[in-house]
């Protein structure tokens, strides 16, 4: 089936197609994945140098899609998600921020994901990096006051 290779379709040259369309369908088929791979990765860097050492996972399945980040707030620390889909960088990253405290049972005391971030496909990875940075340090303190009422 298609869905085992999703570039099978593609390589298959269209009939009145000319060789350099096919070619160049061809080339856009393996190009595109292959820069959002490196925009990923380029984003992770810059992260790291916004956050500075704070850096708890990176590149969890190999993508660059998701990382942790250890924020010390107020003395309260939490941790920062950050998805990027699978569209990046044409599409918003997703922010999650997580109590560094946990309940008994074993689950944080809150956990929330937004997409409301700031963000622009025409920024640079080091201006979303800075801007992404800037928007979780704000929401930190908000985040930590509605755990703090929530501890156990």
């Amino acid at each position: 089936a298609s869905s085992d290779y999703p570039l099978r379709d593609v390589y298959k040259r269209q009939a009145g197609a000319s060789l350099l369309e096919h070619v160049n369908k061809c080339i856009e088929a393996i190009h595109s994945p292959f820069a959002a791979l490196v925009a990923k990765q380029k984003l992770a860097q810059c992260l790291r140098s916004a956050f500075g050492s704070s850096v708890l996972l990176i590149d969890i399945d190999n993508t660059c899609s998701r990382s942790m980040w250890l924020i010390e707030e107020d003395k309260a620390p939490l941790i920062a998600i950050i998805t990027l889909p699978e569209q990046f960088p044409g599409a918003t990253p997703i922010v999650g921020l997580q109590s560094a405290q946990y309940h008994k049972n074993g689950h944080p005391l809150q956990l929330a994901y937004t997409v409301e971030v700031p963000f622009s496909p025409r920024w640079s990875l080091d201006e979303l990096a800075k801007r992404l940075v800037t928007f979780i340090m704000e929401k930190a303190p908000l985040f930590n006051v509605s755990c703090s009422s929530m501890s156990p």
